[in-house]
């Protein structure tokens, strides 16, 4: 018997863990076309992770199983004293444990103002594992919002949360399972064909306490014979297909990784700086 048994049902069925859900007010569906989506840079998704990053993970055995949705948030510079450094934040949920990876790496400011980096990044992985039974429902979830955006100058895409994209039933699950979060993330990418909206991936996760409850909704459509207008339009009607799993969490494990650099680069960029030189244990290169 698998140590996480997983226990499915379909998106018509009564949600577990949900209590009185039908009561959650869960306001008004939001639509894509109120997004402003805007390019990939480096940390924007998880897919946008740097390679060596992914590759620590992997080595260290941390990297998400057939990840059910996964995200990142792209570094923002920070000060400590007089040290500047660089925080990037990663998450995912696979079928055995909700894992939340902090990156942080030293830099350095130039006297026109540019930051270099003077170090690897530095991982801290906080892994909570999955314990009892895993619930999944999952289906194909009709939208229930129109297709006019109602404002020639949609907002950004921070005005929109994740969860208010998604259909009523969705919301109402996760509202339910998951009211006050003490941790919630959540993600959005749209793939696009020859400038075409054709694919929208959408993942959230909030968690209280050990109650964990995870979403990933996905839709695509085929643009080729559309105008991007049109598409997009019709990308924000499509149905989206959904998968739900809630989970009750074990204690957090934390674990460090050291992400590989090439030392001389690093070195000679802390020289040029006046920066002292790297200690011994800062060493990620082979």
């Amino acid at each position: 018997m698998p140590r996480n048994p997983l226990v499915k049902s379909g998106v018509g069925d009564r949600p577990s863990r949900v209590g009185q859900a039908a009561t959650v007010d869960v306001g008004a569906t939001a639509s894509t076309l109120d997004v402003r989506f805007g390019g990939s840079p480096e940390w924007s998704s998880w897919y946008r992770i740097p390679a060596d990053v992914l590759l620590a993970l992997e080595d260290a055995g941390l990297s998400p199983l057939e990840a059910h949705t996964a995200g990142a948030y792209e570094p923002r510079v920070r000060k400590r004293r007089d040290q500047f450094f660089e925080r990037a934040k990663a998450w995912y949920v696979d079928y055995d444990a909700f894992a939340v990876i902090d990156a942080v790496r030293d830099l350095h400011r130039r006297p026109d103002g540019r930051f270099v980096r003077t170090s690897p990044w530095k991982l801290t992985v906080r892994r909570r594992p999955f314990v009892g039974d895993v619930r999944e429902r999952s289906g194909m979830v009709p939208v229930d919002t129109g297709t006019s955006a109602g404002d020639q100058h949609p907002p950004e895409p921070t005005d929109v949360d994740v969860i208010d994209l998604l259909p009523t039933p969705v919301r109402r699950q996760v509202l339910g399972v998951v009211p006050e979060p003490e941790i919630d993330f959540d993600t959005l990418t749209e793939a696009a064909w020859r400038g075409k909206p054709a694919e929208h991936d959408a993942g959230l996760v909030r968690v209280a306490r050990r109650q964990l409850i995870a979403v990933s909704a996905t839709r695509k459509i085929e643009p080729k014979r559309m105008s991007a207008a049109e598409a997009a339009n019709t990308l924000a009607v499509t149905a989206w297909e959904v998968r739900a799993v809630t989970a009750t969490l074990d204690d957090e494990r934390v674990t460090e990784v050291s992400v590989g650099a090439e030392r001389e680069e690093l070195e000679s960029i802390r020289r040029a700086a006046a920066l002292p030189a790297l200690p011994p244990d800062q060493d990620a290169g082979d």
